[in-house]
């Protein structure tokens, strides 16, 4: 569902439960009259907010992700000037907000892309190996039990990178556009 779906979700029923609050309190008719106004102004309002804080995130370019480690990876994209780097969920330390994606678990060879909510460019991207326990679940934890530094590299939008293993550490690292079949055949620009 995420946090856009939600969104809209109770855009969409602000009317019916603003009648439903209001019926109690001031009877029949008073609720109908919320519930119009409810659904002839509020609603709209909201969701053409929602649409449109949609259009403007699907304008920004995204920060496209491909595992090329063998294990299970996490990402998460962070402020430049974030510090903390913590994620919990729709909880976060920087980047958080209606719209685009900021965090994700990929496989080996799968590709991701990210679209942070913020109009900055350049993000700390955040990547760690997820392991499978015992019990079934997945946790984020070196492969021998210990706790793994994760590998913190900045990204830039527009730009598509990928996660290699170099002697057994993770390491982010900038596709070179020369493989990227939309900038074959064009002079290299830096």
């Amino acid at each position: 569902l995420g946090t856009m779906g939600a969104a809209v979700l109770v855009a969409a029923h602000v009317d019916e439960a603003a009648a439903a609050l209001a019926l109690p309190l001031f009877g029949a008719a008073p609720a109908v009259a919320v519930g119009v106004v409810g659904a002839a102004v509020v609603s709209p309002l909201l969701l053409a907010g929602l649409w449109q804080l949609k259009c403007r995130n699907d304008e920004r370019l995204g920060i496209g992700v491909l595992n090329r480690a063998q294990a299970k990876v996490s990402l998460s994209a962070f402020a430049l000037d974030d510090s903390q780097r913590m994620d919990w969920g729709p909880l976060r330390s920087s980047c958080a907000g209606l719209g685009g994606c900021t965090s994700g678990e990929l496989d080996n060879e799968q590709l991701l892309e990210l679209n942070p909510p913020s109009s900055s460019d350049v993000f700390q991207l955040s990547c760690s190996r997820v392991s499978a326990s015992m019990d079934g679940s997945e946790s984020e934890q070196a492969p021998d039990g210990e706790e793994e530094i994760a590998c913190v590299q900045c990204t830039q939008r527009g730009r598509v990178y990928w996660v290699l293993e170099r002697g057994g550490a993770l390491v982010i690292q900038e596709v070179p556009r020369m493989l990227i079949p939309a900038y074959a055949g064009q002079p290299v620009s830096k």
